[in-house]
């Protein structure tokens, strides 16, 4: 038997794991635009679903809702993990392992427990529930995403670049600023990235801590529950494209970041050498 006869079962492996992934997404995008109402045959190509979406006014809340909290969910998670990340590789080991512990708790603990301790402390302080909670609520869950990531990428980096900075007369806040921060950059923005796909799809902290405020995820966990219609499969696109929309986004601002910091380095080094 050929090396390519025995690696068939291999490869029809990975592409049964690839269709069980992709062709049900596949199946959301052209569901939303069939036309047929019952999506039970091909009723042709249509945007009438997307126009029927855009004007419900409970949707477009939802979506604004959303936005804003996967917004201010990412910039609190971010700076604040990657700052927990940048004091932990300084901290002592009662710190260390005090900080380790509640970051791999809240990633191995199920989701609805910290919900309910979240919910129990916010009826404790009398905060009602609303867009303030939700933030929270998802901030104290993806904080250790961010921390977990940018740990795991400053600690590949050389600790004696920042001393080097710190010998030839920079501060400590401009050698984190233009040292640290750089090098930890691909980090931070891969978790941001992750944050704000999280939150945007998040249900069940949501559910728990949103009382009346409606966001995209559950407006079409709602719609799910009496019949699958093509308009959510045209809201599911929806979240589909503006994820990815965000990705490319962040992957462009990133490389765009990246050929700058270099253009201002070879500028100095150009101008160091004349």
């Amino acid at each position: 038997m050929t090396r390519a006869l025995r690696q068939v079962p291999l490869y029809s492996f990975v592409i049964l794991v690839y269709m069980f992934l992709f062709v049900p997404i596949v199946l959301v995008i052209a569901n939303s635009v069939n036309g047929d109402a019952n999506m039970a045959e091909w009723g042709g190509l249509t945007t009438r679903w997307f126009k029927q979406m855009f004007e419900d006014d409970v949707v477009l809340e939802a979506i604004r809702n959303s936005l804003l909290i996967a917004t201010a969910t990412t910039a609190i998670s971010t700076a604040t993990g990657t700052l927990a990340a940048i004091g932990l590789r300084r901290a002592g080991w009662t710190v260390r392992a005090v900080t380790n512990a509640s970051t791999y708790s809240r990633l191995l603990m199920p989701e609805l427990v910290l919900v309910v301790g979240l919910l129990v402390t916010f009826q404790a302080v009398n905060w009602p529930r609303g867009f303030g909670t939700v933030v929270v609520g998802h901030a104290s869950l993806y904080t250790a995403y961010v921390i977990m990531i940018v740990s795991a990428r400053l600690a590949r980096r050389d600790p004696y670049i920042e001393e080097a900075a710190r010998d030839l007369g920079a501060t400590a806040a401009r050698a984190l600023i233009r040292v640290t921060l750089p090098e930890a950059m691909p980090a931070i923005l891969t978790a941001s990235l992750l944050v704000f796909a999280f939150s945007m799809d998040n249900v069940i902290t949501s559910l728990f801590l949103s009382s009346d405020l409606n966001t995209l995820p559950l407006v079409l966990f709602s719609l799910m529950r009496t019949k699958i219609t093509p308009e959510v499969n045209a809201i599911a696109t929806f979240m589909i494209a503006l994820s990815t929309l965000v990705i490319l986004l962040g992957l462009s601002a990133y490389y765009w970041l990246r050929s700058a910091r270099r253009r201002r380095s070879m500028g100095r080094d150009q101008g160091a050498r004349s």
